[in-house]
Order: structure tokens, then C-alpha cells, then sequence
């Protein structure tokens, strides 16, 4: 059986798809504040402090209040458990299938363990969607509290004449 070359069309639009998806992450990758700014000389060195947004700083103190950190903590605290038990859920259905095929076999009514496992991994997903969702609502309200807080203590001192 002889394998057949792809037609020129084929080629030449597969070569302009891949142009257009790298000027697309190009343009993506960088933050939309430096995009309309030309890069250096060499455009290869990273951007200057100069031409950080002037708010970098703010950003650099809320970094450094010991509330941010307590927010991270949190957000790990919910993330990183939540992927490892998706994940070992997710895998547990490969492992029951491939080294116990008896008990994967076992009907449950009109389907067999293992479907039933499968289509229960759907609403799993939707669990977990759902937890994050209003995980991120608390951790929403607290990044805002965090910032109306920064807005309250550093106030901009005002000369008075």
C-alpha cells in the first residue's frame, strides 16, 4: 500500500495556519500594556523597568502585605487537593479497568461497573467545577478586601499650603 503525498493546497495552508498562530501567541504572550510598545534594539531583552506600567509598584506592595500570602496559601489550600482527588478519580477508572476487569465487569442494573464509573466522572467534574466556582467567589471578596484595604492605608499625601 503506497502512501500518497498531501496536495500543495493542503501544504501551503497548513504553513499559513501555523504563521497565523505564532503572530497570535506573539502578539498574546505579552502583557497588553507593552504590545503597543516597540521592544529593544535586540528584541530579545526582556522590557525595562521604565516600561512597567507606573501602578507596578502598587502591585509590588500589595504583593508583600501578609494578607496576599494568606490568600495564596488559601487558594493552594483548595487547588492542589482538588486536582490530586480529580485526578485519582480520573485514573481510578483506568486502574479498575485494566487490573480488575471482574469487578469492572459486575452489571449494575442495565450497564456494568464500569460504565457506571465512567458516566459518574461527568458529574464529578461538574462537582468540582461547582466547588471552585465558589471558591473563587471567596477568594474573589478577599483579593477585594485586600485591595480596598491597600486603598485605605496608602492614601497619597496631599501638601497643604
Amino acid at each position: 500500500m503506497a502512501i500518497r503525498a498531501h496536495p500543495d493546497g493542503l501544504t501551503s495552508a497548513l504553513a499559513e495556519v501555523l504563521t497565523h498562530h505564532r503572530q497570535f501567541q506573539t502578539c498574546h504572550a505579552l502583557p497588553l500594556s507593552l504590545v503597543s510598545e516597540p521592544m529593544s534594539d535586540t528584541d530579545k531583552e526582556p522590557p525595562s523597568n521604565k516600561d512597567l506600567p507606573a501602578n507596578a509598584a502598587v502591585w509590588e506592595k500589595i504583593i508583600e502585605r501578609p494578607e496576599f500570602g494568606q490568600l495564596l496559601a488559601a487558594k493552594r489550600r483548595f487547588i492542589v487537593p482538588a486536582c490530586v482527588f480529580f485526578l485519582v478519580y480520573y485514573f481510578a477508572l483506568i486502574v479498575l479497568v485494566g487490573y480488575f476487569p471482574d469487578l469492572s465487569a459486575k452489571k449494575i442494573g442495565s450497564a456494568n461497573l464500569a460504565y457506571w464509573f465512567a458516566l459518574s466522572q461527568f458529574f464529578m467534574a461538574w462537582l468540582v467545577a461547582w466547588a471552585y466556582v465558589r471558591a473563587a467567589g471567596r477568594f474573589d471578596r478577599y483579593a477585594a478586601a485586600i485591595l480596598v484595604e491597600h486603598n485605605t492605608t496608602e492614601k497619597p499625601e496631599t501638601s497643604s499650603k
